[in-house]
């Protein structure tokens, strides 16, 4: 299976989804460090990883923080089964206008 990609960007307020849920009968895999977040900004952000799965949220990787000009990457693999709506979001620990560049790399399988 090929490696497919979906960029996104934080907006700096509201929770915003970087990885959307596959199609009926399909895996989506995420490898390690195959989820990366860029800080391009003038200063540190906080941010909070989490799966939802139909409105029901899992904190993931809470309290993340990327300095100024760096980023972070996922150190664990992380699966969207569209089984069950599942969703992979972000959102600011903080309150800022910081926008964070996003970059998620998947592969997908059928069940």
């Amino acid at each position: 299976m090929a490696y497919m990609n979906q960029f996104s960007e934080s907006n700096g307020t509201t929770v915003v989804t970087i990885l959307a849920a596959p199609a009926a009968s399909t895996t989506r895999t995420v490898g390690a460090g195959y989820i990366n977040i860029a800080n391009l900004n003038n200063v540190s952000t906080v941010i909070t990883m989490q799966a939802n799965v139909g409105g029901t949220v899992t904190v993931l990787e809470p309290a993340i923080t990327i300095p100024v000009n760096d980023s972070w990457s996922n150190a664990k693999n992380v699966y969207c089964l569209d089984l069950h709506n599942q969703t992979l979001e972000i959102y600011l620990s903080e309150v800022a206008t910081t926008e964070l560049d996003v970059a998620v790399m998947y592969r997908d399988e059928a069940q």
